[in-house]
Parts: structure tokens; sequence; C-alpha cells
């Protein structure tokens, strides 16, 4: 590799890493679920062993899928870091992973490394990736794990010793993040069928496909082994209300009976045209950017009329006009759909982009939350990364000398530039959603901590219950006492629902109400439902009995249940 290669390739990675960092410096903590990591992360690093029977958060699953909290609990015990610092930093380690594996694919089926700067350029600054990359999660580290992944897949097809790899890759990967594993799958399974019934030119290697469905097979079996056999949890909380209409053995099984046939399938059916082998004119590219403009704008009033399938959001103009920069660089990943067509692994990129999109059509169809689309956004923004690449290149075919050099570099430039103040959206442009928590609100915490009883029970939203759990040991109620805030009076519902509130997941009485002033401008409860503010006469209602506030820094307060005057 070229030194001015490396040189670019790791300012990628380092404008990349800065963007995600970003939340450390405005925020004390970062990521809604991330009171729930600290707590399975500092029982593993105190006692050396993972928690798996009788937690009591929310994230019920959490505890089988321990991965990412081996990492993170190990970067704490090599650096001598808090648990909290290591789980802060830890998706800071993992990202220049997935850039420097989205890099050597581009490089791969480009043959250049434009295309792999490219694609790793897109990968490091578009919002869809950044935004749920930079959380303390196992999504963060499942993320590069898959990207890694799929490019020893293709790189397995020219050099064996790949196959080594992928062993202890798939392992890790089923081990630390379920939905990354799941995308994995689909993802080499459609590019397999993609690559072989689009095949651009030359026979089908029945070799490849025979091998790399094997691979299939096996990794769905320790899948499905994981899931079914060693994660109780997942299947009782996850698998059973993935496709409601099928039991997970009935899932498991029909997953099997089409991996089975998937290598009789795409090497009996007769091969499909391709698009050519030509690139297309810039008449072609102008037609196609308007197309792609107009089906942008029908999928954004969709969105913002009849809401995101399997949720109750609807996409907000201000959203819209918000991201619309975002959507705009979206356009050279379509006119790359036809240029990558010009490459040899082409297809197995589109396989990847198809098979990450039939998943999200399924949620559709189903009204599955665990399927919902916007779940599979950042995963589609891998293919599209080398999508985008594919288009800009195509464009830079038309650019002419010394031009063309000054145009890449330009383009780089504004496409970093344009998005990395998009990267985090404000409150009211996440349709009422916060995923930081304020240095105020960390006062709060700790005064709750340090002057309520231990164990004691919070009424909160899905943020701050978290990190009450994890950080204070309270008992929390997440999403189960939606009237408490959203009600103008004490009515006999909310005594009720405060009486016996599941905390997460037992009945439990609220002793202790937690309000900020995040929660008005939108209390976040359901995570698939719009986080609406609270009105005046509801917050009026906490400032008589039987509330009694004990705790008000002017952003966040305590506020106790008096039941003797209920």
């Amino acid at each position: 590799m070229r030194r001015s290669v490396l040189c670019i390739l790791a300012c990628i990675v380092l404008v990349g890493t800065l963007v995600r960092a970003m939340p450390l410096f405005s925020y004390a903590l970062w990521g809604s679920d991330s009171g729930e990591y600290y707590y399975l992360t500092d029982h593993l690093a105190s006692t050396g062993t993972a928690l798996r029977d009788g937690y009591e958060g929310w994230g019920e699953v959490y505890p089988y899928f321990p991965g990412f909290l081996v990492v993170a609990g190990a970067l704490s015990s090599v650096s001598g870091m808090g648990v909290l610092q290591s789980l802060m930093l830890a998706p800071l380690l993992f990202f220049p992973v997935s850039l420097v594996a989205i890099f050597l694919i581009g490089r791969r089926i480009f043959g250049n490394d434009a295309g792999g700067l490219l694609g790793a350029a897109f990968l490091a600054i578009v919002m869809p990736h950044v935004y749920p990359t930079s959380h303390a999660m196992p999504g963060s580290l499942g993320d590069a794990l898959m990207i890694l992944a799929l490019l020893s897949v293709i790189a397995s097809a020219k050099d064996n010793r790949f196959w080594v790899v992928l062993a202890p890759l798939s392992l890790a990967l089923i081990v630390t993040h379920h939905l990354s594993s799941y995308l994995f799958l689909i993802a080499v399974m459609g590019g397999i069928a993609v690559r072989e019934l689009f095949v651009a030119r030359g026979a089908r290697d029945a070799r490849r496909v025979w091998r790399e469905c094997a691979f299939v097979a096996a990794f769905y079996v320790g899948m499905v082994i994981f899931w079914l056999e060693l994660s109780p949890g997942f299947e009782r909380r996850v698998l059973s209300s993935a496709l409601p209409m099928m039991p997970p053995e009935a899932i498991a099984i029909a997953g099997f009976v089409l991996i089975a046939a998937l290598p009789f399938l795409v090497l009996r059916f007769p091969k499909i045209p391709s698009l050519g082998r030509s690139a297309p004119g810039g008449r072609e590219v102008a037609v196609r950017i308007a197309a792609i403009a107009v089906a942008l704008l029908a999928v954004l009033a969709i969105a913002s009329t009849l809401g995101i399938p399997a949720t109750t959001m609807k996409v907000p103009l201000v959203s819209i006009l918000f991201f619309f920069p975002l959507i705009a660089i979206i356009v050279p990943v379509i006119v790359g759909s036809r240029a990558l067509d010009l490459h040899d692994e082409g297809n197995t990129v589109f396989g990847w982009f198809a098979g990450i999109a039939a998943s999200g059509l399924l949620g559709v169809a189903t009204g599955s939350i665990a399927l919902s689309p916007y779940r599979h956004v950042e995963y589609l923004m891998m293919p599209f990364a080398l999508l985008f690449a594919a288009g800009i290149l195509l464009v830079l075919v038309f650019i002419k000398g010394r031009t063309r050099r000054i145009a890449f570099s330009a383009g780089v430039a504004t496409l970093v530039l344009i998005n990395i103040p998009l990267a985090y959206p404000p409150q009211d442009v996440m349709v009422g959603f916060e995923e930081g928590t304020y240095q105020q609100e960390w006062s709060c915490l700790l005064w709750a901590g340090e002057n309520t009883p231990a164990r004691s029970v919070f009424a909160s939203d899905h943020r701050m219950s978290s990190a009450l759990f994890g950080f204070e040991g309270k008992y929390a109620t997440w999403d189960t006492t939606p009237r408490t805030f959203t009600s103008a009076n004490f009515s006999p519902e909310v005594k009720a629902e405060l009486a016996s509130a599941n905390a997460p997941l037992t009945p439990r009485q609220v002793q202790y109400v937690l309000l900020t002033d995040v929660m008005k401008r939108g209390i976040a409860l359901d995570p698939n439902a719009p986080a609406v503010p609270i009105t005046d006469a509801s917050l009026l209602k906490f400032e008589q009995g039987p509330f009694v506030t004990l705790y008000d820094n002017g952003f966040a307060k305590v506020v106790m249940i008096d039941w003797s005057m209920a």
C-alpha cells in the first residue's frame, strides 16, 4: 500500500473516531442503556463470571450475549481504567476495524485504492452508522465483527486461509450480538444468490457456492444452538415475538430448509442476464439521479404521514429538512448500483444489500418489532458505502485531467463537512428521543443513590431508569408507568399504576419519581413509540399531594410519593 493511501486512510479513521467521541465531551453519559451494560460489565469484572440468571434489568436478553461485556471488562482490567470509562471508550476501539475492513473490501472489488477510501469515508461520517456505533452496546462490536467477517468471506474465494479466520470470527459474532449475527447470515446468503443468479461473465463457480453454503449451514447451526439452548431469555423475549405466527422451533427448521435448498436453487436456476459490462452514459446517470430524488421524496412522504412500519412513530417535517443533506448523498449510492455491475464481486455487494433489505421488508409485512426496518438501517450502510464509492467513481469518469483529482478531494471534504453536524440530531428531530445524560441529571442520579433506601423503586423514563438501576442499584419502571407522566391528576388509574408497577419485570410499589427537563421535552418510555412532551397539567400534579419534592437542581428532581396521603 502506498504511503499516501495509508495516510489518507489514517486521517479517515481519525475523523470517524473523533466524530464518534463527540458525545463524550457533551454529556456525562452517552447511551440510553449504558446503565445496564455497566451493571453487567461491573459484575463480570469484579466477580470473573457473567451474570445470567436472576437479572432484574429491562434488557432481559443482555446477559446472554457477553462478547461486548468481556471485551470492555478486559479493557478495564488491563488498562486500570474504571468500568464506566472502559465502556465509553470501547466503541472507539472497535470502529477502526470496521473502516479498515470496508476499505479492504472496496479495494478488492474495485481493484484500486480510491474505491476503498471512498467507502471508508462514507462509513466514517454517515449518521445512520455514526450514531449507533458511538454507543457502549454490543452492536458496536457486532458491527465491526460483521464487516470483518464479510471481508473474510469475499477473500476466502482466493485464499483458503480466511476460512480459518472465519471460525473465531463467527463464534465471537454469535456470542456478541444477535442482530449482527442474523444479518450477517442473511447478507452472505443474499450475496451467494445474487452473485450466482446474475453472473456478470463466465460460468458459475459451483465449488465456491458449496463451500460458502457449508459455512452458512455451520454458522446457522451454531447460532440456533446458542439462541435456543444456551439463551433461554433470548428465546422467551425476542424469538417468540419475532414472527408471532410461528414458534421459534418452526422458524429454526424453516431457516435450515432454506439454507439446505440454497445451493440447488442458485446452481440449477437459469442465469439471469446481467445489466452489462459497459459504463452508463451521462444522460442515463442524470435520469437515474432524477428518478432517485423522486423516489426518496415519496418514501419520506409515506414515513411522515403513515409512520415507520412496526412502530407508532411518524417522521416530522423538521426531521426531513434536517436530514436532507444526508439524503442527498444517498443519490450516488443508487447511481453506483449501475456502476458496481462492472466489477466481478459487485453482485456480491448487491446480494448483501438485497438480503438485509429483504429482512426489513419481512418486518414490514409481519409488523415484527424485532425486524423493524429502522433496526436494519445501520447495517445497510455497509453495502451503501461500496455503492456510494462506485457511484462517485462513475461520475469521476466524466471529469478529465487534473480536475479529476481536485474534484475527488473536494467531494470527500464536502462529504465530511456536511455530515459531521448531522451525526447527532437534536431531541426534537429524533421524535423526542435523547440518548445522552446531562451533568445535572447525573448529579440528581447521585443524590438519589445516596439519599434513598437501597433497592427502592423509581418511576422514570427508559434512559434514567437504566441509569438508576445500573449505577445506583434501584428498581425502576422503564416503560411501565405511562399514566404517571401523561395524566393531568393523581387519578385512580395513576394510583393503581404506581401501587403495582412492573419494575421492570416484577410488580412493585413505586416510592419515588425522577423527572428531568429532557423528559419534559419528550418522555421516552417505549423505544418503538414517539417520545411525546409532558404537558404542563401533567407536570403540575407533581407539585401537589401525594407528591413531595425531595431534591431539585433546576433541571432534574426527585419526588417522593407519600402513600399515607394517597
